[in-house]
């Protein structure tokens, strides 16, 4: 038996690209969906790389996916602000760096 992990990812800009790209040669390794305030990015990038799930805001989207990690990809602003809503639900978190503005 072979267990997939189900990812999500947060940030439609270039950099997902290269993220998604590099999912996609993972085994056992399925995106479950796509999130980003410019809904529009989202769905391009769903649409390019086969995602079935597009959203607009993050919590909905580990709300109504369950994925089993989340992909940070999104502007540095918002990293510590993902994270903690991905720690909060118990979802495992491959962020982008810098994690943060600093260390405080």
């Amino acid at each position: 038996m072979t267990n997939t992990l189900r990812v999500a990812i947060a940030g439609a800009g270039f950099a997902s690209g290269l993220h998604l790209a590099g999912w996609k040669r993972v085994p056992n390794v399925e995106v479950v969906a796509i999130c980003d305030p410019a809904i529009d990015k989202a769905e391009a990038r769903a649409r390019e790389f086969g995602v079935a799930s597009v959203f607009g805001d993050a919590e909905q989207m580990l709300e109504t996916t369950r994925p089993d990690a989340i992909d940070i990809v999104a502007p540095m602003d918002v990293h510590v602000p993902l994270c903690m809503l991905a720690a909060s639900k118990g979802v495992h978190i491959l962020c982008q760096k810098p994690l943060a503005p600093g260390v405080a």
